[in-house]
């Protein structure tokens, strides 16, 4: 081989060699990268103020414990002595869950910086109109206000059985009316709402100072008036009915009235009080609540609240929405509004003579 052909051979060698991909730069080692942490389990005992009924309290913290393991440690009260609870609490809080309960005080809860926020993955299933848009309290149920009357009594008396609120001011009805407190009780405070919403804030005072005069007793708790009328102390309620139906289906010798002309409602809140002992048991607690199966356990314990969960079974006993002539309750307002209009019934009304 000549010289020249040689030389061109080394300068092809050269050429490829040039070309070559260098050796892959191996990859450091990995850090260690920590897995996502999983949410706390729930465990443990759930405190929960409860404002129903307390036979249906009794039947569903059974069951959640049932279904979760979780204990409950439950005080039953009506949702005005429950809000005023909690705010006492407020520095240190003792409970976990506020279960049920007109929904005005949740509202008014929520503003006061009691309730922590919680978007339950079931309350997705319940109905806009009945939860919060910013998860701070979901509807459980919803009620309608009534008269609960002694149709035996009031037969013996010669009076008629009153079928609108204009009816109960009648003076023929005096001392025959029994209503819970609107300082106690957040039924007699949906009343009070109602009223105002509905004729103006001072006709409706004007009419409460005249249904004050045919008041016989202000009981503490919501459905305290049916247990008057059952026994005869009073013969007219002033209720959410579907307490009535439950004390109808023990076997009281009473009934129940829509109001012709209008009527009032409540949602039942379900909210998570801020810096409870035990935040993940009381999630656990709103989460069970909001299904079906757990909203259906009302009717087998002589709770007839219309479930707020469209796939829950409404029992046939229950009053139905179509029967009812509901006013367009403002929840915002009446929550604002709460302890202005308390203190002004409290003020005004409670002290007027009999």
């Amino acid at each position: 081989m000549n010289r020249k052909l040689l030389a061109i051979l080394a300068v092809g060698i050269v050429l490829l060699t040039s070309c070559v991909a260098p050796p892959p730069v191996a990859a450091p080692p990995a850090a260690d990268v920590a897995a996502p942490a999983e949410a706390p389990k729930a465990s443990g005992t759930v405190t929960v103020y409860a404002s129903p009924q307390e036979e249906w309290v009794k039947a569903a913290m059974t069951q959640f414990t049932k279904d979760t393991g979780i204990k409950v440690d439950y005080v039953a009260m009506g949702s005005g002595e429950a809000f005023t609870r909690i705010s006492a609490e407020k520095a240190a809080p003792k409970a976990d869950v506020w279960w049920g309960g007109t929904i005005d005080p949740h509202i008014q809860a929520v503003a006061d910086g009691l309730i922590e926020k919680y978007c339950s993955p079931n309350a997705q299933a319940i109905p806009a109109q009945y939860r919060d848009p910013d998860c701070y309290w979901t509807g459980m149920y919803v009620g309608f206000i009534g008269f609960t009357v002694n149709p035996g009594l009031l037969e013996q008396k010669n009076l008629p059985i009153p079928k609108t609120w204009a009816d109960l001011i009648k003076p023929e009805y005096k001392g025959l009316i029994a209503m819970s407190d609107p300082a106690q009780s957040g039924t007699a405070y949906v009343i009070m709402a109602t009223l105002v919403q509905e004729m103006g804030e001072d006709p409706a005072f004007e009419y409460l100072a005249a249904l004050h005069k045919n008041i016989s007793q202000y009981t503490k708790s919501g459905p305290g008036p049916i247990t008057l009328v059952g026994q005869g102390e009073a013969l007219i309620g002033i209720n959410f009915v579907h307490d009535t139906i439950m004390y109808m289906k023990q076997g009281q010798p009473i009934n129940y009235v829509i109001p012709e002309d209008f009527d009032g409602y409540e949602i039942g809140g379900l909210t998570l009080i801020k810096g409870g002992p035990n935040p993940e048991a009381g999630k656990a607690l709103i989460d069970w609540t909001l299904t079906a199966k757990a909203q259906e356990l009302a009717a087998t314990a002589n709770s007839f609240q219309v479930p707020t969960n469209p796939e829950a079974t409404v029992s046939e006993e229950s009053v139905k929405i179509s029967d009812v002539k509901a006013i367009d309750y403002n929840l915002v307002w009446a929550a604002e509004n709460r302890k202005r209009l308390v203190t002004r019934w409290t003020n005004e009304i409670g002290p007027l003579p009999r």
